[in-house]
Formats: structure tokens, C-alpha cells, sequence
């Protein structure tokens, strides 16, 4: 995929500004608007040296959530059941690490959690 030239001409921008806003966007999208997940995760592939161009984008994204703030995340449940599902590895792999994994959910809605556990480390789904 190539760059348009006015983005491989753009000049670098204060990093600790760019990533400061970008954390906050990524808070929001993976807690309350997850319509701007996509395109915060676009953008937090521009961390190492974030352009003139990359900003402007971030800029895009904070003004759609300013025209936007009336959406709302609905959770339609009709019981307030929590969920959860366990599962584990012992030594499963070549290096003879584990794994683990736990699926919350609440209700019978699509909305859920997932945890992976590497050895020591933890991912979110």
C-alpha cells in the first residue's frame, strides 16, 4: 500500500501530544464507542513517528465523537446474569508454556470479555 505524496512530504509532530490523545480515543473505543475502534487502530500503527497527516486523522476522529455524542451503546438484556467460561493448557507448547482463557458475558447479549493468559502475560479480546 503506498502513501500519497503529500503524506511522505508531511513533517513529524510532538510524539507525547499524538500518543496522549491516541490513548484517550483508545479508552473510549474499547469501553463506550466502539465505531471509531477501527479507525483508532489504523492510527496507533503511526506510534513510532506520527506525521503531520497522522494528526490531522486523530484531529477527524475527536471531531466525529464531538458531532456524535448523542450514540449511545445499548445493552439489551433480559437477565442480569454474569457469565463465565474457563478453559486451561498445561505445557501445550513446544516450549512447554501454558495457556488460559476466560469468556464473560452478561445475560444471553452479545456483549463480552475475553482474556488469554500467556505464561505471565495477560490479552484482551
Amino acid at each position: 500500500m503506498s502513501s500519497p505524496a503529500s503524506e511522505m512530504s508531511s513533517t513529524y509532530i510532538n510524539i507525547t501530544q499524538y500518543l496522549s490523545l491516541l490513548m484517550k480515543l483508545v479508552f473510549l473505543a474499547t469501553r463506550t464507542r466502539p465505531d471509531i475502534l477501527t479507525a483508532v487502530c489504523g492510527l496507533a500503527t503511526k506510534c513510532k513517528a506520527p506525521s503531520d497527516a497522522d494528526q490531522k486523522r486523530v484531529d477527524r476522529v475527536v471531531g466525529y465523537l464531538a458531532n456524535t455524542i448523542d450514540l449511545t451503546l445499548k445493552c439489551h438484556v433480559k437477565d442480569l446474569v454474569l457469565h463465565a467460561y474457563f478453559d486451561a493448557s498445561w505445557a501445550c507448547h513446544p516450549d512447554l508454556k501454558e495457556h488460559s482463557g476466560i469468556l464473560i458475558t452478561l445475560g444471553h447479549s452479545g456483549f463480552r470479555k475475553q482474556f488469554q493468559v500467556h505464561g505471565s502475560q495477560v490479552f484482551l479480546d
